[in-house]
């Protein structure tokens, strides 16, 4: 069995009504803005992947498709699947965003600001923030490379500590985001 699929394979899939079982483990806030149409949402942190199989019922020959933004998060839930003896996963190659891209159907919300862009403004007031306030408190001038570094790391990792951060905030926490039928 495969352990990745296309975005377009995944849609010729869809079409077809091949493809029912299919779960988003991104945050909250990422979900609610777009999701592929029929994705049960299970974000990463939470993911119990023995409660998704028994929500879901996979039948033995079904297999779970996982997606999140780019493909990253999905693969670490693919081996908390394989982890706990759950084989029949597959990730879509690029996620969401590519899902988006080949005109798959989606499901679209109403969230003012997506959670990258909050991450955006967040990393850019606090570099405008230590810039202007290293000229009374020398020491907030360090707060620049730290947001660089930070930067840095989530680009080579795929793990954005402030993302995290800011998909718990209180205003990111209800956006009537139903985990649909996995939870």
């Amino acid at each position: 069995m495969n352990t990745t699929i296309s975005a377009s394979d995944f849609g010729k899939l869809l079409a077809a009504g091949k493809a029912a079982h299919i779960v988003d483990v991104r945050m909250p806030v990422e979900y609610a803005t777009v999701h592929v149409q029929g994705a049960s949402h299970a974000p990463l942190d939470e993911l119990d992947p023995r409660r998704i199989t028994d929500a879901l019922k996979p039948g033995d020959t079904d297999t779970i498709y996982l997606l999140c933004k780019g493909g990253t998060r999905a693969g670490k839930a693919a081996e908390k699947f394989r982890a706990a003896g759950i084989e029949r996963v597959c990730v879509v190659e690029g996620g969401t965003d590519a899902c988006v891209a080949a005109g798959l159907p989606v499901h679209r919300g109403k969230v003012r600001i997506p959670l990258d862009g909050q991450v955006r403004i967040a990393i850019g007031t606090l570099i405008l923030l230590g810039w202007v306030g290293a000229w009374w408190i020398p020491v907030l001038a360090y707060i620049i490379p730290l947001m660089g570094l930070g930067l840095i790391f989530a680009g080579a990792s795929g793990f954005c500590g402030l993302a995290i951060l800011m998909a718990k905030a209180p205003w990111n926490k209800d956006h009537g985001v139903v985990c649909c039928r996995v939870c």
